[in-house]
């Protein structure tokens, strides 16, 4: 399955670097779930999925399910055997565990594959 760009739109940002020289990504899942928000809002969108496990977005997720209910947003995160986090469970949203076979998957050009 081919992207739709009406659907995806990748947005590219500079990387902050440590004193190190080591780059570092800073604020992105912040800035991606307020556009998240801000899409759910203006209804350029129908569904909105957060792909993290940042207790920080649980105010967005709030917010969305406040302001057009709990089907228009579902939450995504990589688990494993030793690595099972998510966004807590409140407000009650669907959520994506993605398992680390289908998460080194991605972006491989080997088709879709999907975890639940």
């Amino acid at each position: 399955m081919k992207e739709n760009p009406e659907i995806v739109i990748p947005k590219l940002r500079p990387l902050r670097y440590s004193r190190e020289g080591v780059p570092r990504e800073k604020g992105v899942d912040v800035e991606q779930a307020i556009e998240a928000l801000e899409w759910i809002i203006s209804e350029k969108c129908d569904l909105a999925i957060l792909f993290s496990h940042d207790s920080d977005l649980v105010p967005v997720v709030e917010a969305m399910v406040r302001l057009k209910g709990e089907s228009c947003v579902e939450t995504a995160s990589r688990t494993s055997d030793v690595f099972y986090q998510r966004i807590r469970k409140r407000p009650p949203v669907y959520h994506h565990n993605v398992s680390k076979a289908v998460f080194d998957h991605g972006g491989s050009g080997g088709g879709p594959v999907f975890d639940e």
